[in-house]
């Protein structure tokens, strides 16, 4: 199709404008990051009225696939809009990136996306971090006081009050923006980025280094295990995907194991985890209250409905009232008093689209990382571990910061251009 006209590069900055607050938006509230597609879009009818033409783009199958098989299953079990519209953006990002990219798509886009992105988990990180620190000051009895354990936890010290009733700088009560989960698998993507930005430039490799380190201290605070947990997996990998010395190898893997320890000792939901785990494999405690032992009465639960619906599933919209029901009938009852998910976006698929949903999702994501192992491309083949990863602990694509996680980045990633271009 021919255009009529072509946009000036005034337009074009308009639009590349919403798309970088579009990235910047990501680490913050759904409803911010929501205007930042509907100023996108604003700017995408400009440009469309101005040239008097849509132009034809590629689009990838896979993200418009999921889309389709989530709304069609949903209506097909009379499921709620909400449910629809919170994987609405595997449409919208394509949309918004391929028009752009139709036109003109720079050479340092992914860049600038990136570092828009960057900017706006560390301005999330220091908003929360500045919040945390106000909550945490009280007036009591003529003196100002610093204390950030909530009321039910005073008793305990600073780092057990996170696990026993909440600490300010823990956790949710310290992710303001999006649930703790999720930011934290942002934080590890920033992670990623920051990598191949190190790696990929000449100029400020000592700041991007600082960064990098700097970014595991909220990682922390989050207490995300597989947020934490894929941190530490992605750094112990950089080494041995790059060529450096075996001197710096081995300097990162001590670097890393003491980390680690760190992570274990004082992390109070981690020293948690590796503390109860001996006790919880194989095991079921249908009266369960906290821990890893609560995810295995999940997971439990959701293998024995997809053993009675292995081929189709339940339908998603029928996937909360089943799994619910399931739960009452084994007697975990804390799982059905909080109407807990499958906590793993794989048994996610199989409970709501049997074998052929989770076939879909799995084809599509071995498809990228086999496009990106084959292409050796190092920033594409880390993204998909950490949201395959992730995936096997949370069901990522049940919330909008999942689903939008997942768009903007393949989106972003799989354009045809270099992730950096240095002449630039």
């Amino acid at each position: 199709m021919t255009l009529a006209s072509t946009p000036d590069r005034k337009e074009i900055d308009y639009l590349e404008a919403g798309l970088l607050f579009f990235f910047f938006t990501l680490p913050f509230f759904q409803k911010l990051n929501s205007l930042a597609i509907v100023l996108t879009f604003l700017a995408i009818v400009i440009v469309a009225i101005k040239t008097k033409t849509v132009p034809l783009f590629k689009l990838h199958w896979f993200l418009p696939a999921l889309f389709v098989y989530f709304t069609v299953s949903v209506l097909a079990t009379n499921g709620g809009w909400a449910l629809i519209e919170r994987r609405i953006t595997f449409v919208l990002v394509p949309l918004m990136i391929g028009f752009y990219s139709s036109f003109f798509l720079r050479n340092d886009f992914k860049r600038k996306a990136s570092y828009a992105y960057l900017a706006g988990c560390y301005a999330a990180v220091v908003m929360c971090f500045v919040r945390a620190v106000i909550r945490s000051i009280r007036y009591i009895d003529g003196h100002w006081v610093f204390n950030p354990k909530l009321p039910i936890s005073e008793k305990f010290d600073f780092l057990t009050s996170a696990i026993m009733g909440g600490n300010y700088f823990f956790d949710n009560e310290f992710s303001f923006f999006i649930d703790s989960t999720y930011f934290g698998l942002y934080l590890v993507m920033a992670l990623l980025l920051i990598f191949e930005i190190y790696r990929t430039t000449s100029t400020n490799k000592v700041f991007w280094l600082v960064t990098y380190t700097f970014t595991f201290i909220p990682l922390f605070l989050l207490s995300s295990k597989a947020s934490m947990l894929s941190a530490l997996l992605l750094t112990i990998g950089i080494p041995f995907v790059t060529q450096v010395s075996w001197k710096i190898k081995g300097g990162v893997m001590a670097g890393i194991v003491l980390v680690s320890i760190a992570f274990m000792y004082f992390n109070p939901r981690l020293n948690e985890f590796v503390s109860t785990l001996p006790g919880t494999v194989g095991k079921i405690d249908p009266k369960a209250r906290f821990g890893h032992s609560l995810r295995i009465l999940s997971w439990d639960a959701s293998l024995s409905v997809i053993k009675e619906n292995w081929l189709w599933g339940v339908g998603e919209g029928n996937k909360e009232s089943t799994l619910i029901n399931k739960y009452i009938e084994k007697g975990y009852d804390v799982p059905a008093k909080e109407m807990f998910n499958s906590h793993n976006q794989y048994l996610d698929f199989l409970l709501g689209g049997g074998i052929i949903g989770l076939g879909l999702f799995l084809f599509g994501l071995i498809q990228f990382f086999a496009g990106a192992f084959v292409q050796k491309n190092l920033v594409n083949t880390g993204f998909i571990f950490i949201f395959s990863f992730s995936a096997m602990f949370e069901n990522l694509l049940t919330r909008y910061a999942g689903a939008v996680f997942l768009a903007a980045f393949l989106c972003l990633l799989h354009v045809d251009q270099p992730f950096y271009d240095s002449r630039n």
